[in-house]
């Protein structure tokens, strides 16, 4: 009897340590989880200067919250898609089947981002869009599984019409890289200014990687503009600009334009060429709040530079990831897709807010003026134009 009670007690202290043991282990397990967020970038070609910023932008901000997320740990890992949808593919692939990604940041063009949306799609990932500015991922192809921390084209290109035709000038020749992001801008931008009471009166689309941009400049100075509007990015909008001073045409035709001509990835080796050109803004790191100055501070000490659009929109899509996961309470996808729609925080930017109809930011633009003094250029706001929200429905059909 005594053995028999003695053989239950022992079997009762297995069984209750056994029990202890696998509590401890499932603690551990959730706590030491490991959240993994893919970067599918354009890191060579000609978008290569913004998608290093992006980069940065995402380094920095896991590295101020010690690479965790509500206690678990984050694992990061980037794919150069080279800006080309067949590349981008594959290196999708990579992230998600291989590295086994719970969630991605990316892409950067938005001629990638509408090869991708199918794949995202059937995957049911979550993918933070950094920069492409994709129109029909606000409209016809919108998903519950992609969100947007830059802006829309047609935000970008809606932006500045209406101050130029009222204060530039009503003669313009519009300028756009040949590929989807290009012609939606400067089509947004045409639609907003020619409603202002402008005339296009030329255009020209030269194609991504253009070296010569010397035939435009002579079709450009013969079509009586008033002054020049242009989406031309990364590494082919510093080699316009700088050769837009060099033939002459800085001081005969003023530019009047979307933001980029006063991205520091763009301009930062020729702020000379860009003195005195008028265009839209929703950033600076001169932004007077909390968010921006420590973002500011830490991104001079970490990488020796200012920041610019681009750094802002990386740092904004890890943010935007980590507060979902903590809002959701984990990164399954569809937790987080109720989250993701109407999710707000503090940018650099000021409050960020993801339209839960569009599932683009809201946020607040300005009409700038550039002013490059003592090796230095600065913005001089010329007008805040206050939101420009993305409509939730394409008001051109």
């Amino acid at each position: 009897m005594k053995k028999l009670l003695n053989l239950k007690i022992l079997i009762i202290f297995i069984t209750f340590s056994l029990f202890l043991t696998a509590c401890s282990s499932s603690a551990t397990s959730n706590k030491e989880e490991t959240i993994k967020i893919g970067g599918l970038l354009a890191l060579t070609g000609p978008l290569a200067p913004l998608s290093e910023n992006i980069k940065k932008g995402v380094e920095l901000y896991f590295e101020q919250h010690d690479y965790k997320i509500n206690g678990s740990k984050v694992e990061l890992k980037f794919e150069d898609s080279e800006g080309k949808p067949q590349v981008a593919l594959r290196k999708y692939k990579n992230l998600v089947d291989g590295f086994g990604a719970d969630l991605l940041i990316g892409p950067v063009s938005s001629s990638v981002l509408y090869s991708l949306t199918k794949e995202v799609e059937k995957d049911k990932i979550i993918m933070v869009n950094p920069n492409a500015g994709a129109n029909d991922l606000s409209w016809e192809l919108k998903s519950d599984y992609i969100y947007r921390t830059a802006i829309s084209n047609w935000q970008t290109g809606t932006s500045p019409a209406k101050y130029l035709a009222e204060n530039v000038g009503k003669k313009v020749f519009i300028l756009g890289s040949d590929y989807p992001a290009g012609h939606e801008v400067m089509e947004a931008f045409e639609d907003t200014f020619t409603a202002a009471g402008g005339e296009v009166v030329g255009s020209a689309w030269p194609k991504q990687g253009e070296k010569d941009f010397s035939s435009f400049m002579t079709k450009i100075k013969d079509s009586g503009a008033d002054f020049i509007s242009l989406f031309i990015v990364g590494s082919d909008g510093t080699r316009f600009l700088k050769q837009y001073d060099q033939f002459g045409l800085k001081d005969v035709m003023p530019l009047g334009t979307p933001y980029l001509t006063n991205d520091m990835a763009i301009v930062g080796s020729i702020l000379d060429s860009v003195d005195g050109v008028i265009a839209s803004q929703h950033y600076s790191t001169e932004f007077d709040n909390e968010v921006n100055k420590k973002f500011v501070k830490d991104y001079e000490e970490k990488y020796g530079e200012k920041p610019d659009y681009s750094a802002v929109y990386g740092y904004d899509a890890a943010k935007a990831i980590s507060i979902a996961i903590e809002k959701a309470g984990n990164k399954e996808t569809e937790n987080l897709v109720k989250v993701f729609k109407g999710l707000e925080f503090e940018s650099p930017r000021g409050k960020l807010t993801i339209d839960a109809k569009t599932h683009d930011p809201v946020q607040d633009f300005y009409m700038v003026k550039n002013v490059y003094k003592d090796g230095r250029l600065t913005f001089e706001v010329l007008e805040n134009l206050g939101p420009i929200n993305v409509p939730e429905k394409n008001p051109t059909k």
